[in-house]
């Protein structure tokens, strides 16, 4: 098992994207939202290439070699196809249909491929996959669809194959003899890569309904981006809304800002505006606070606009800072561990 020969740094927001946020020494302004304590910097000014990595998040395997396979998938299918489309949208070049598809799936995978991605499918996967399983079989036994015949089952895709074998089962017997069905699986990074390729691959067209547009910030206001940048806004009122919104829902917008003035835009079952249509100050400023709102531990701007500060203020928490540290440098150990014992225990 060696790693001396794959793509192990893996950019989850890529440096072409980041490109866009740099001032004119050729830096981005970072607003860190953890810290280890209170002199820490408020702002850190970076390159695209040292920012929004992390080493092995995708790597995967084949048997028991890894394969940085997931890494070249992303680049080759997303990042690089998407990359002169954005500089199209800064330009104000006309975009064909097959190029809004690009962009929109782009958006996609950067709304499912980062570490915040990771956190939320694993602790929903924890809690609601028991009770999802639990319906499964009730449905099976109640509407006797182990009698189907093979041609009244749906064909499975390559995709939802590999997520599949992230699941065990095994006949297991109570004290009374009785048999039960044991199904077993571990929420970790193999299951995780399998997913966003399942959803990438499948469930990322239902976007491709809605009415997308581009956005512009009216003068003296810049969007921001973050480590987290796809904003899915479930919005009732300023009191009642959360950012958990589904992409096929009716009223959800999603958010992603493309450069400091450039946001791609969908607010469901509406009509779209007009492609670069300035926005009203009050919208703007609610969109940029949603936008750090939804980032995970730091936030993207071409300046150090002290709004930001504002808008949300910083965790100072040593142990917890260490803690997260640490995490991420154990991740490939503890994801690789994970998948072996998994792997070897069937």
């Amino acid at each position: 098992m060696s790693s001396q020969n794959i793509k192990s740094k893996n950019h989850f927001v890529p440096r072409h994207y980041l490109n866009n946020w740099l001032n004119e020494s050729g830096e981005l302004f970072v607003y860190n939202l953890l810290v280890p304590n209170e002199s820490y910097p408020i702002w850190n000014s970076t390159t695209p290439s040292k920012f929004g990595y992390r080493y092995h998040l995708y790597t995967s395997f084949e048997n028991t070699k890894e394969t940085d396979e997931m890494e070249n998938w992303l680049e080759s299918e997303f990042e690089t196809p998407a990359a002169p489309i954005i500089e199209k949208v800064i330009f104000n070049k006309r975009i064909s249909p097959e190029e809004w598809k690009i962009l929109i799936r782009y958006a996609a995978c950067q709304s499912v491929r980062t570490p915040a991605s990771y956190i939320k499918f694993t602790s929903l996967g924890r809690k609601l996959m028991p009770e999802s399983l639990n319906e499964t079989f009730y449905d099976l036994i109640n509407n006797r669809k182990l009698n189907m015949a093979p041609s009244d089952f749906v064909t499975i895709s390559k995709e939802e194959k590999k997520l599949s074998s992230r699941f065990k089962h095994s006949l297991i017997k109570d004290e009374s003899g009785q048999q039960f069905l044991k199904v077993e699986t571990v929420f970790d990074r193999q299951f995780w890569l399998n997913e966003v390729r399942r959803i990438l691959s499948h469930t990322y067209k239902v976007l491709l309904n809605h009415k997308w547009t581009i956005l512009c910030p009216p003068d003296g206001i810049n969007w921001y981006t973050s480590d987290n940048p796809v904003v899915r806004l479930s919005y009732s009122s300023e009191k009642k809304y959360n950012l958990d919104g589904g992409w096929g829902v009716k009223g959800c917008e999603i958010i992603f800002p493309l450069s400091p003035n450039h946001m791609l835009y969908t607010l469901i079952g509406k009509k779209s505006f007009q492609r670069n249509h300035i926005i009203d100050r009050i919208k703007a400023n609610q969109l940029n606070r949603i936008l750090v709102e939804n980032a995970h531990l730091h936030v993207i701007s071409n300046n150090s606009d002290l709004k930001i500060q504002s808008i949300r203020k910083r965790t100072v928490d040593l142990e917890l800072f260490n803690r997260n540290k640490k995490n991420w440098e154990e991740w490939h150990k503890t994801q690789s561990n994970s998948h072996m014992d998994f792997e070897f225990t069937r």
